[in-house]
């Protein structure tokens, strides 16, 4: 085999002598136009066969055409015993298009959308031939379009190219890496036959400033002229949250869009929350001190919430405090005997002494006691009563109280002198469940102290807590989230989940401030039912479950019966500034467990001069400039040069629009260079781009067509051939390529220098 060699297979058998080569013709064309060919044979081909005309072999680079017969002729040639059958193939191109995609994509890279229609709507095919990281755009396929028209979109949304190659590799790319045809210059002259090279200028297409109409939304209700808030049905397909951009927009439902806006933001709208004051539970939880290592010293605060399947509720009133108290280092005493009086002492008479347990409780008084009996001592005597702290006492006042106090300091814990009031006391907290507390009198030297316990068994020291009575939730509470505070502080933070609605009793908490998790609610999400109750038609201000999904610096709303709400800040839970009548006021009256959700808009909105009213269309406009083009064109036509032009896509969104427009300006910002010409190069395929640089000398027509010289002649640079026709004028020679190619980017400078002193 030769690289000149040209094979033909039908169905994969080779049929090279078969055909009538100087029949043969093959258009390759750029982007989704289908490749054909034709060729008369002379056997009975069929309609679908598969098609493969290589060069030199039938590996899929080095093909010339792959498809299928689309179209059989039958007929002769000279007499009717010669019998031909002209044939009509398209690449593969028909055999992709046999089904219609759909499907929605917003900002998602053409590679990955490209790479999923492949696998969805093109069995037998790869894609390995598309680009990766292409550019993020936003498309929609309703149906209405064949495979390869959609990948056509794709590529002039990103400004690029794709074709489906003899291989059944699909291929899009903005720049492909492939063996470029050698440059037409000295070296390789284009062919004299059938037709010299040409070159042709056009000026008639430029457009260096334009304008992109895409998709509209309506305003769902009226809209005052100047608000920097503009409400639609939806802004998914307008920009980014941050980015913001441009939209036309009227101010009527059916009359002329006039006003071009700005805007800085979008806000999405979704899910928001309920109208009213939200769900908490009543009931506080119950908390003692429990024995084991946990938590370090300090006051800690407990709540829990209601969790169902919609979100969470706020949480219940806060639990009584419980402190891990530092153990003081014991005073001196006389004597120790458990829960007794020792006798002795310089002081003479009778002294009574009572014990006793007293809690305030919502302003009520609990008494326990007297846990040690009055007791009257006789002549000089020293006192040591002494109490064993358990976990039934925590949150009481241990208190003690004495018949005669004249003349005696008592000390509390931390060593500070307590007044001789005849009342000295001790608040039991968990910390100390399981220490001795000592209350001594001997006249001389008094304290209050609490000893050391014992680090295991009964009376070992307590970090943790036991919790119970927490609340069973209303119907749709799956589980229910317990918070507490770090030592000394005051924010809640979650301790544990229960994961049910059935347990009260039996939760501990051992856990160290440093594991806590999230901060508790500060709104309700839950949707369980509240209290019965309603914000009136014309009020400034809704009262919600939870304000966290609306903006701090106003928006829009949409209450029960579809009623738009503006409103210009928050405070709380309560969404503040609506409008008292008019655009965006409260028209109807809603209830407490209405829903009231975030509306999307657009915001940072200038030039609305107009009032809109409801249903009013906002277009997503996009304006883009080549201000160096602009400036040539000025340089030869005079003005400003601009030179403006409208598209107008209503399918697509704000990235796939401007997508749209800057490949537009890429492609029409300067004249437009074209070229065709003639060569035996095989390299040359659509959508390759080639070099073109030329030079003039004297005519040799005996010994060749042109002689180069040194004189630049033509258009110099890169040119992307947009489609190439493929002859056979003898087997055994490289075919003949009659090329049609384009600039991308012509240089205007080039044009002026060379057009304008002609045209003078």
């Amino acid at each position: 085999m030769s690289a000149t060699d040209v094979f033909l297979t039908l169905s994969g058998v080779d049929v090279t002598g078969n055909a009538r080569w100087g029949s043969c013709s093959i258009q390759d064309v750029l982007n989704a136009a289908p490749n054909t060919a034709t060729l008369a044979l002379d056997i009975r081909p069929t309609v679908g066969q598969d098609v493969k005309i290589g060069l030199g072999s039938l590996a899929t680079s080095s093909l010339l055409f792959g498809g299928t017969i689309q179209e059989v002729g039958e007929s002769y040639q000279d007499l009717y015993q010669n019998l031909i059958w002209p044939v009509t193939c398209t690449d593969y191109t028909f055999l992709i298009n046999r089904r219609r995609p759909f499907g929605t994509w917003v900002a998602t890279s053409a590679t990955t959308i490209a790479q999923s229609l492949v696998t969805t709507y093109a069995s037998g095919f790869t894609s390995v031939g598309v680009a990766a990281s292409l550019e993020a755009v936003s498309i929609v396929f309703d149906g209405s379009d064949d495979f390869m028209t959609c990948i056509g979109r794709l590529a002039t949304l990103i400004g690029g190219y794709c074709y489906v190659d003899y291989g059944k590799d699909v291929h899009l790319f903005l720049t492909e890496v492939t063996s470029a045809p050698n440059p037409i210059n000295a070296t390789h002259r284009p062919l004299n036959e059938p037709a010299p090279i040409t070159f042709h200028t056009d000026g008639s297409q430029v457009r260096n400033k334009v304008y992109g109409k895409g998709h509209a939304e309506p305003t769902p209700c009226a809209v005052l002229a100047a608000d920097t808030i503009v409400p639609l049905v939806s802004t998914v397909m307008f920009g980014t949250v941050t980015a913001g951009g441009q939209a036309l927009a009227g101010t009527t439902s059916d009359g002329a869009q006039s006003q071009i806006i700005t805007y800085t933001g979008v806000q999405a709208g979704g899910a928001g929350s309920f109208v009213g004051p939200g769900v908490a539970p009543s009931v506080k939880p119950t908390l003692r001190g429990a024995v084991g290592a946990g938590f370090s010293d300090g006051d800690r605060t407990w709540a829990y919430t209601w969790v169902t399947a919609a979100g969470e509720s706020l949480p219940s009133p806060l639990s009584v405090t419980v402190t891990a108290a530092t153990v003081p280092t014991p005073g001196a005493i006389d004597a120790v005997t458990t829960g007794a009086v020792v006798v002795g002492g310089p002081r003479a008479g009778a002294i009574q002494y009572a014990l006793t347990l007293v809690k305030y409780d919502s302003g009520a008084q609990s008494v326990i006691g007297p846990v040690y009996s009055s007791y009257t001592a006789l002549g000089n005597h020293n006192v040591d009563i002494q109490v064993t702290l358990t976990a039934a006492m925590v949150g009481y006042v241990l208190s003690i109280t004495r018949s005669d106090d004249a003349g005696v300091t008592w000390y509390g814990p931390n060593g500070v002198g307590l007044a001789s009031d005849g009342l000295h006391t001790v608040t039991v907290y968990s910390g100390i469940i399981g220490y001795v507390w000592h209350a001594t009198d001997d006249f001389f030297n008094a304290s209050n102290y609490v000893t050391s316990p014992p680090t295991t068994g009964a009376g070992a020291i307590s970090n943790q807590a036991a919790i119970s009575g927490v609340a069973i939730g209303p119907t749709g509470t799956t589980s229910r989230k317990i918070y507490r505070t770090v030592a000394a502080g005051s924010q809640l933070k979650l301790q544990q989940t229960i994961a049910n609605n059935t347990a009260t009793t039996g939760v501990q908490d051992a856990t160290a401030d440093g594991s806590l998790g999230a901060n508790v609610p500060t709104s309700d999400t839950s949707g369980l039912v509240q209290t019965t109750g309603q914000v009136n038609a014309g009020s400034t201000s809704i009262l919600t479950a939870s304000a966290g999904p609306f903006s701090a610096t106003g928006g829009w709303a949409i209450a029960a019966s579809s009623t738009w709400v503006r409103y210009t800040g928050i405070s709380g839970n309560t969404i503040t500034g609506i409008p008292a009548s008019g655009a965006g006021s409260l028209s109807s009256t809603v209830k407490y467990g209405d829903r009231l959700d975030p509306a999307p808009a657009l915001t940072g909105v200038t030039g609305n001069t107009l009032a809109m009213d409801a249903g009013t269309p906002v277009s997503i406009w996009v304006q883009r400039n080549d201000t160096a083009a602009q400036a040539y064109m000025a340089l030869a036509e005079g003005g400003d040069g601009i030179r403006e032009y409208l598209i107008v896509d209503a399918r697509r969104g704000e990235s796939s629009l401007t997508a749209l427009v800057d490949a537009d300006l890429e492609k029409f910002a300067r004249p437009l260079v074209s070229v065709t010409y003639s060569t035996n190069d095989p390299l040359t395929r659509s959508g390759k781009s080639v070099a073109i640089s030329l030079a003039i000398g004297t005519w040799d027509v005996m010994f060749d067509p042109l002689v180069f010289g040194d004189v630049i002649w033509g258009e110099s640079g890169s040119f992307t051939i947009q489609s190439v026709d493929i002859g056979f004028d003898a087997l055994g020679a490289y075919p003949r390529y009659t090329v049609h190619a384009a600039s991308t980017y012509v240089s205007l400078i080039d044009f002026l220098l060379r057009q304008l002193p002609l045209a003078a």
